[in-house]
């Protein structure tokens, strides 16, 4: 999945970039890959943060939006000893 999602993360309101910024590299002859997933997608519960917007022939305006633990979503690699 994207890793840094103006659609999906809304802190980067206001931004329109979508990529997999983030990766995982990893060579372990004696271990295998259980999983890997995004993580950190869910708001903090009961933090916010206020940002001005800024739109064409529009006056700014201040807007209250959620805190994620970070603008990209994280990545949990999960491996196991190789059997």
């Amino acid at each position: 999945g994207l890793t840094y999602d103006s659609k999906e993360n809304p802190m980067l309101s206001g931004s329109r970039l979508r990529k997999r910024l983030d990766r995982l590299f990893c060579h372990l002859d004696d271990f295998e890959l259980e999983s890997i997933e995004r993580v950190g997608m869910d708001p903090i519960p009961g933090v916010t943060y206020e940002k001005e917007t800024k739109m064409k022939k529009k006056p700014a305006q201040s807007v209250r939006l959620p805190v994620l633990p970070s603008d990209h979503f994280g990545l949990l690699l999960k491996i196991s000893p190789r059997s």
